[in-house]
């Protein structure tokens, strides 16, 4: 039985990932056909297309899509694995640009769960979060010349003049100066940092602080406010920091005295209404260079546990998997939220494994905790098996 071949808009409607793995070859003189079926069981690959050429079993797994390229790479043991790929622009062709950048990048790095500041805010968070604020002053800073550039590059000239129009000499980016020395605000995600935002551009209005607040308080009751899902995802036209400026103010009582309505003014420009003006494409690009920097922020800092921190330890990984005869082709972090590694081997499969919640250990180095996990998996019928992700954390974590 042969598959037939689909169309590239097919393709991405069963969310076919490249390269994939189109086609397993078997050389003849060295795998029967019982023989070679049993490998693809083991290695949960599927058998039911079969063809034979001149020298080689074909066994296909995914449907040949048209216009797409090949390249194989062939095993020591007598196996060719071709390997489908469709180049940039014909993917995007198939998608839609904004829909391909999207899914590639969401497979990368997926979004930080929502409601939560990036780990180093964290971090600085817990140390201040019972400090009392003394003060608060709204900066406001105009944007970067070169992103008003770009912004103006991409909608051929109209984001200029829709600026002007609506009366506005320049855009701004607004942020919190907390007590003279921290800075909250909403970038690509919202975050907490130790710094000066006031530049030689920046201009800047004091808040009359009306109440007792401390700053973990303050933010905690802004996400609520917000919600997790407004509180962390950024939109340039209605979810920007003009927005997030404006919540965290309101939300904590900072917004009910006679010069509410002065600082509202020094906040908001009407975002909403340039980029409604705009042609549509101009605020799918932002979006995506949005989504790209908060997925960015992710993929560095991570969860706060789940971080790069531990690429350090993949090249011991690397040397224990050689010591177990691992045929390890590489060991790389994990995309996956529950799984802190992944491993590719030579012939194909890539399993991850590793909790991210847990310590391990080449972390923590206590052998009385490593005698303990040890001991309570040691029965455990996935031990001896390769392609169980406890396989690798036994031999290569602990």
């Amino acid at each position: 039985m042969i598959m037939v071949s689909i169309s590239l808009e097919e393709a991405n409607k069963r969310n076919y990932t490249y390269p994939n793995i189109q086609t397993i070859l078997f050389d003849l003189d060295k795998w029967s056909k019982d023989k070679a079926i049993k490998w693809l069981n083991k290695h949960e690959y599927i058998h039911k297309y079969h063809r034979l050429t001149k020298n080689q079993r074909r066994f296909m797994q995914h449907n040949p899509v048209e216009n797409a390229e090949y390249y194989s790479k062939r095993l020591p043991n007598g196996i060719v694995l071709v390997f489908q790929y469709m180049p940039i622009q014909r993917r995007a062709e198939g998608a839609g640009i904004f829909d391909y950048f999207k899914k590639g990048i969401e497979r990368i790095a997926p979004l930080r769960k929502e409601g939560i500041l990036p780990p180093n805010a964290r971090a600085l968070l817990e140390k201040i979060k019972d400090e009392t604020i003394n003060s608060i002053v709204v900066v406001r800073t105009p944007i970067h010349s070169m992103i008003s550039k770009a912004l103006n590059v991409i909608s051929l000239g109209k984001f200029n003049e829709l600026v002007k129009r609506l009366g506005y000499d320049k855009l701004f980016h607004l942020s919190l100066h907390i007590n003279g020395k921290y800075i909250f605000h909403k970038i690509e995600v919202p975050t907490l940092e130790q710094a000066n935002p006031v530049k030689s551009n920046s201009e800047v209005m004091p808040v009359q602080i009306t109440r007792t607040l401390n700053i973990g308080k303050f933010i905690d009751t802004t996400r609520q406010y917000m919600g997790d899902a407004k509180f962390s995802n950024y939109n340039a036209a209605t979810n920007n920091c003009q927005v997030f400026i404006t919540s965290a103010l309101q939300a904590n009582g900072l917004l009910t005295d006679k010069a509410s309505n002065e600082i509202r003014l020094f906040i908001n420009q009407n975002a909403e209404d340039i980029f409604k003006q705009l042609p549509q494409y101009v605020g799918k690009i932002t979006d995506v260079i949005t989504d790209i920097g908060a997925r960015a922020n992710r993929l560095i800092q991570g969860e706060g546990i789940h971080t790069y921190k531990n690429i350090k330890y993949i090249k011991p990984q690397i040397a224990l998997a050689k010591k177990y005869k691992i045929p390890v082709v590489s060991i790389k972090l994990s995309p996956l939220k529950n799984k802190k590694y992944m491993i590719e081997l030579k012939d194909g499969r890539i399993i991850h494994y590793g909790h991210p919640s847990y310590e391990d250990f080449l972390i923590h180095k206590d052998t009385e905790r490593r005698a303990r996990f040890l001991n309570r998996w040691k029965n455990n019928k996935h031990i001896d098996d390769d392609n169980s992700a406890l396989f690798y954390s036994v031999r290569l974590l602990w």
